[in-house]
């Protein structure tokens, strides 16, 4: 999209919602204000430089203003959906979300620019923005204004945490903050991507380009779990999901989301749900 653009201007006046189904296409590299990216099926590639971030039906990618990128979308299609938010729309939401009431009336306001500079990043997506998207995949009578503010508001939510996990990291400059989130988003993208393969620590630190140490420390840091137990986490939660709309044995399941025995799939699904594969799906029936 160039620029000077009528459709670019209107990304910076309006929230704008964008779905498209598409397939074999590459976009050149673009920005554009504060967007939040996902599929309703299939899968969409972004290249932020050597970076490559995915946007699939369970993942969202969360893309800072003013960042330029590019896209690719394969053979097999996909349904694209990208919300768009303009800047003053986004520092109204941010000061409503971080001030109190009192604060807002008596004009007080955040630097929106220095809460929005973190790396663009993606993220599992959780049940309350799962209802935005089922609701606009649905065409349900909610006005798309309605759905666009909720959507601006989970948003903005997950940039502020971000920022948060950047300024918990242990570093004391800035920049390196940003980076050392940067990395941990490496391991934790190869752990949603694949977290049947049982990446070892080594692997994923090699992947992010840290030490094993230091990346076990700055995945805690920034996430509040380490990489072993997010990856027996995303597990748990691919198998809750086949546990409901398959049926599947328990002992597949298992496997398929890469536990080696029945057992052991047994034990990490009560420690992380409280109840057992067979008591889980049993409630859910």
């Amino acid at each position: 999209m160039r620029p000077d653009s009528p459709l670019v201007a209107s990304l910076h006046r309006e929230p704008s919602l964008f779905r498209f189904r598409t397939t074999a296409t590459t976009a050149s590299a673009h920005g554009g204000p504060l967007s939040l990216k996902t599929t309703f099926d299939g899968q969409t590639t972004y290249y932020f430089g050597n970076r490559e971030l995915l946007a699939n039906p369970n993942r969202v990618l969360v893309v800072p203003p003013g960042l330029r990128y590019s896209t690719q979308v394969g053979k097999q299609g996909t349904d694209i959906a990208t919300f768009y938010f303009p800047s003053a729309l986004v520092a109204d939401a941010l000061n409503a979300s971080i001030l109190r009431d009192d604060q807002l009336l008596d004009g007080g306001s955040n630097n929106s620019n220095q809460a929005m500079d973190f790396p663009p990043h993606g993220r599992d997506i959780c049940p309350r923005m799962r209802g935005i998207l089922n609701a606009v995949n649905q065409s349900e009578p909610a006005s798309l204004d309605d759905l666009g503010i909720l959507a601006l508001e989970m948003t903005v939510q997950f940039s502020l945490e971000a920022r948060n996990a950047i300024t918990r990291l242990p570093a004391s400059r800035p920049s390196v903050q940003r980076e050392l989130f940067r990395r941990a988003c490496v391991a934790r993208d190869e752990i949603v991507a694949r977290p049947e393969s049982g990446l070892e620590l080594r692997t994923l630190a090699s992947a992010s380009s840290l030490s094993p140490f230091h990346l076990h420390r700055v995945f805690r840091a920034a996430f509040g779990e380490t990489p072993a137990l997010m990856q027996r986490r995303v597990r748990v939660e691919r198998a809750q999901q086949l546990l409901i709309t398959t049926r599947c044995c328990i002992g597949e399941i298992g496997h398929l989301v890469g536990f080696e025995s029945e057992s052991a799939f047994s034990r990490s699904f009560r420690a992380v749900t409280g109840v057992s594969p067979r008591e889980y799906r049993r409630n859910r029936e």
